[in-house]
């Protein structure tokens, strides 16, 4: 169901299986459909405006799209999921002090005017350090390589960051 986010969570069964593209359909439905375009409120009804505490699915999935903790235990993933529209030459993506289990963490990144190359920044402010932090190169047609923290990767698959 799109009309109340709190709902519909079979859209974290296409999250846990890395269905791209059912993932991101569901996430824009919630988007679209779960907070009403008259009031600009969530699960709006016929007997009224319910309060926004449905709309959490909807913020988490967009966290999930592109700084994941949950998926794989003492693991951040960032990008995993992230919609290729997220990724804009034009603007960077700045996601500050986001929270994780591990403390706030910082996400930054632009796609290069040419699409080459797209450019991350990541940093937390560690409570417990994550074993592991995995980028995802999106698959933006045309993306040679990475940069993150200022190392340059390929753009290919998953890549295992040591600097974090």
């Amino acid at each position: 169901s799109s009309w109340e986010g709190c709902y519909s969570w079979n859209v974290f069964h296409t999250w846990q299986l890395g269905d791209r593209n059912r993932f991101l359909e569901g996430m824009y439905s919630q988007f679209a459909g779960a907070m009403s375009q008259q009031t600009h409120t969530v699960c709006e009804s016929r007997g009224g405006q319910h309060a926004n505490i449905f709309w959490m699915p909807t913020v988490l999935l967009a966290r999930l799209a592109v700084l994941d903790d949950e998926i794989a235990p003492g693991e951040i993933h960032l990008l995993r999921l992230c919609p290729l529209a997220w990724l804009s030459a034009e603007r960077e993506t700045v996601l500050e002090n986001l929270p994780t289990r591990y403390g706030p963490a910082t996400l930054r990144f632009r796609k290069a005017a040419d699409g080459k190359c797209l450019d991350v920044t990541f940093h937390g402010q560690w409570r417990t350090k994550p074993g592991k932090v995995v980028l995802h190169a999106p698959p933006l047609p045309g993306l040679k390589r990475i940069n993150v923290n200022g190392e340059t990767h390929s753009a290919k698959g998953r890549i295992a960051l040591r600097r974090f």
